[in-house]
Order: structure tokens, then sequence, then C-alpha cells
């Protein structure tokens, strides 16, 4: 195969004259080629142009869905995970794709609570899962529950998933009228945001300006 010699151009071609319907295998292989080489948008336009004209296996489609995301194909992400959530509507890493999409857009925030609920019982308390649970937590107003498992994440999460939950915990801070300690955890999560930029990262900037500006006096809770 060429894609194991690494030959991303030889994996394109396969691409660019498919078997009819594309090998839906073929396309992820090319497709996480092109995104561990950073060319996520290339990886998620040849991805998703092969989902759409062939299935992928339901045991997949948490890989397909992230690299469809990295490239900024929510939509497709997300048709990809509740298709295979149909078929097996326990597996936690689709409860959780499912969860975070849905977060992440603001919407039906019930269900998603409601997924990464179950997805955190799933995975046993994998610190990406807490990570959705507590962005879902916070999107529905929730900010005591949003800190306490942002919390409940941070000692075991790895250097790339720590960022988002420093921005998630200095946004539940603020929302508790708590603005010292949540600008110190923006400012953290900012510091070690990495290169390329995540994709939050316009919103936590904005959000600084915003809490910068803040001269309001709110009261920490009791």
């Amino acid at each position: 195969m060429v894609l194991e010699r690494g030959d991303r151009d030889g994996g394109r071609a396969l691409l660019a004259d498919p078997p009819a319907p594309p090998d839906p295998l073929v396309a992820l292989r090319v497709a996480a080629a092109e995104a561990q080489a950073g060319q996520f948008a290339d990886a998620a336009a040849h991805l998703d142009d092969a989902l759409q004209r062939a299935d992928l296996p339901p045991a997949l489609a948490a890989t397909a869905g992230s690299i469809l995301e990295l490239g900024g194909r929510s939509d497709a992400a997300l048709r990809v995970y509740e298709k295979a959530l149909r078929s097996e509507p326990g597996a936690w890493q689709l409860q959780n794709g499912v969860a975070w999409i849905l977060a992440s857009e603001r919407r039906d925030l019930d269900r998603a609570l409601e997924l990464a609920r179950a997805a955190v019982e799933g995975s046993g308390g994998d610190p990406v899962v807490l990570d959705t649970l507590a962005t879902v937590e916070l999107h529905r107003g929730d900010a005591g529950a949003a800190l306490r498992t942002a919390d409940r994440a941070l000692p075991r999460a790895d250097e790339a998933l720590r960022p988002h939950l420093l921005f998630v915990r200095a946004q539940a801070l603020h929302a508790l009228g708590r603005s010292g300690p949540a600008r110190s955890a923006l400012a953290r999560a900012l510091a070690s945001s990495g290169d390329p930029p995540p994709p939050w990262q316009s919103e936590a900037i904005a959000f600084e300006k915003r809490i910068g500006s803040d001269t309001s006096a709110a009261a920490p809770p009791p």
C-alpha cells in the first residue's frame, strides 16, 4: 500500500481515479496521512467526498470524524458519528463525538449532556470525555458543574488537552464571579495552546479582552 510507504501523492492518485463506489478504507488512509502532514483541510475534503458515496465501518467512525473536525467539516463529522451511533449506541467514542459537536455549536444541549454523561461512564472518566462534559455544562449555564468537571479532568489531561480545560475553567470561574482566578487560568490556557492555534483560540482571545475590560466588582460566591 502506497500510504504505508508514506507516499501521499500516490494515495491521492488512488482517490483521483477511485473505484465505484470508492473504497472508504483507502480514503481514510489517505486522509490520515494528509492530516499527519498538517494538511487538515485537504484531508477532510477528500474524506468527506468519499464518505458521501460509500459507507465506513462503524468501528472507524471516530477516527474519520476527528479528521473531518480538524479540517473544519463539523457537519460531515456529525453525520459520520450519528450514523455509526445508530449501529453502536453504546460506543462512548461516538457518544463523545456527537456531544462535542453539539456543545461546540451550542445546540441540543440536553441531548449533548445525556450523551456526554454516558460517555464519561463508558470511558471510565477519560479526560477527553470529561472535557466534553465540562463544555456542555458550561454552555448550559451550569458553571459550578463545569468547574468541578474540569478540575476532575485536569490532573490526568495530557499537554494537548490541558489548554482547553483551562479555558473552560476560566469561563466557569468568571461566571461564578471569581475574576482573578479566571484571568490566571485563561493566561495559562493561551500560553500553552501550541502551534498551530487550536480552533477555540480566537474565542479565548475575545474572552480575554472582555474580562480584561470588565471592571465590575462581582463578589465571589460564599
